[in-house]
Parts: structure tokens; sequence; C-alpha cells
């Protein structure tokens, strides 16, 4: 397992909007934490294939944290990705995500599914167990 910052910022100073994935090298997935804007060109300079992806767990609806999921779900389509993706989010990003594809004219040609955060374990799997809790109206998690 290997976590990779994704934030352009510097790693060191505390900012609210932080994205990061997890790697695990042992099952081929990523799961990807929050997909701000220009998270495909960060992909690309760190070497990670996209097509791993197998989870999206967003903290909340803030536009950082969101700006460049359509745009990866969209690529995810065009790559003919087959495989399903699980992403784990605040209630209200189904209608971001279905106003995004009505507007660009885009369908998915994997399975899309959501999951709405509540407190509590949200992903509990051999490599390990994922816990949300909210903390000032946002997710975090554990």
């Amino acid at each position: 397992m290997k976590i990779i910052n994704l934030t352009r910022l510097h790693p060191y100073i505390r900012y609210n909007d932080i994205s990061f994935i997890i790697k695990f090298n042992n099952i081929n997935e990523i799961w990807l934490f929050n997909c701000h804007q220009g998270c495909q060109h960060t992909f690309i300079n760190k070497r990670i294939k996209i097509n791993q992806i197998s989870k999206i767990i967003i903290s909340d609806l803030n536009s950082n944290n969101i700006c460049g999921l359509l745009g990866l779900l969209s690529s995810l389509s065009l790559i003919q990705r087959n495989k399903s993706l699980h992403i784990y989010c605040p209630s209200g990003l189904d209608k971001y995500i279905k106003l995004g594809k009505k507007y660009s004219q885009t369908n998915f040609h994997y399975n899309l599914y959501l999951h709405i955060l509540r407190t509590g374990i949200i992903i509990n799997n051999n490599s390990c167990q994922i816990s949300s809790l909210i903390k000032k109206s946002k997710f975090d998690f554990i």
C-alpha cells in the first residue's frame, strides 16, 4: 500500500482541500480521495493509470474537491473502461453528475455506483477499512 499526495500545494502546510490516492499494489486498485481540478494531469506526471481507480471518496461538495470529477469520469469512458466504479460522497453529488452528463452529452460506458456517506464504516475489505465521521459539516476519514 502506498499513499500519494495529489494536492499541488505544499504537503506540509495544512489545507482544507486535500486530494490523495491510496495505491494497493497487491490488488491492483487505486482509491482516490477528492478530485481536484488538474487531477488527471497530476496522474500523468506521477505515472498513475486512471483505469486502476476503483473507488472515489469525496469529503464534501466544495468545488475544489469535485471540479475534476466530471473530466475524470469522461476520460474513463473514453478509454473504454468496462469495470464498475464506486463513488462514496455526500448527498447531492448525483445531481451534479447528472447535470454534467446532460450538458456535456456524455454517457459512461461503465457502471457507476454512488454511495451516500454516513458516519461509521464505509469500506470494509481484506486490505483495509475506512470509517467516516463528520467534522464541521465535512466528512473526515480514518
